[in-house]
């Protein structure tokens, strides 16, 4: 599950292939981790076993970027106030990169709290790391699959209007600014947005986003990840399938052990587009059949 993307074709573009990916993907070492913790695994362990997309949260910490969960800190150990940070992060990808060159990650990049504005967190996120860096895909453009082997690329939740001199298409990643907020209460399912992201040759991409984040698990699987899973052939942008919730006294990983009994029954039909699917505490099994589902 290291290197599954060198199977795929370099001309495929990245949103036609189906993906498995995690929410809050820092949250492993937390305060109040009933309600705050997501993930059971490192950055490193979740590379391994095949997730290739990572939903951060971020505040800005002085000079340096901390990894959050809203208004709680993600720690470095289980133990131990030493929180954790972007610096770590990213050289857990960019050292797992160089050993799989073949490989291509996704990074969502979101601040979830601070008394720094989000457009002053990306702009110290990019000078601390974009700017230094070259394996960074930046464009405003889901690109294929050949040109970001060995790269990140960067999805932005971060509206820039007042740094709009200095970002651009081509240095700010896609740009998902307008990511409406669902919890559970937007009245329709499914929601496709626009999105100011250009595919292809210039053209207008599209987000088709689940990330219902406040329902009970029956109610989420049937109204709202099943209906995108049966749905995301039918579009050519990018399908982003939030499988993560809570409800009332249901934190993360009470609500991921009855969601993964539906998710355990779905049989993807090989070949067919299924979007990428974003994960609390994903299991291998699941994880290799999301992967398996590319097979044509």
């Amino acid at each position: 599950m290291q290197d599954w993307l060198k199977n795929i074709a370099d001309s495929t573009p990245v949103c036609n292939i189906n993906l498995p990916g995690t929410h809050d993907s820092t949250a492993r070492f937390v305060r109040f981790s009933y309600f705050a913790r997501c993930q059971n695994k490192s950055i490193t362990e979740q590379l391994r076993m095949g997730i290739r997309f990572f939903d951060l949260r971020a505040e800005a910490d002085g000079e340096k970027i901390k990894l959050v969960h809203s208004i709680i800190d993600c720690r470095l150990r289980r133990f131990g106030s030493k929180k954790l940070y972007t610096d770590d992060v990213l050289a857990e990808m960019f050292a797992f990169l160089d050993a799989h060159p073949s490989e291509a990650l996704f990074l969502l990049f979101k601040q979830d709290d601070g008394a720094v504005p989000p457009d002053a967190t990306f702009d110290l996120f990019y000078e601390r790391h974009i700017a230094r860096e070259t394996r960074f895909y930046t464009e405003n453009r889901i690109p294929c699959l050949g040109e970001v082997r060995g790269k990140i690329v960067l999805l932005n939740r971060c509206d820039l209007t007042k740094y709009r001199e200095k970002y651009n298409d081509g240095n700010s990643g896609l740009n998902l600014a307008n990511w409406p907020e669902q919890g559970g209460y937007y009245p329709n399912w499914q929601v496709e947005t626009p999105i100011r992201c250009r595919s292809g040759e210039g053209t207008t991409g599209t987000l088709y986003l689940q990330d219902f984040y406040r329902l009970p698990p029956r109610e989420k699987w049937q109204n709202a990840v099943w209906p995108t899973l049966n749905d995301a052939a039918k579009h050519d942008g990018l399908v982003l399938n939030y499988c993560s919730a809570t409800n009332g006294l249901l934190g993360p990983r009470a609500f991921e052990k009855k969601m993964s009994k539906f998710f355990s029954a779905f049989e993807p039909v090989s070949g067919r587009k299924l979007g990428w699917l974003i994960l609390d505490f994903p299991k291998q099994e699941t994880v290799e059949r999301i992967i398996r589902s590319n097979d044509r």
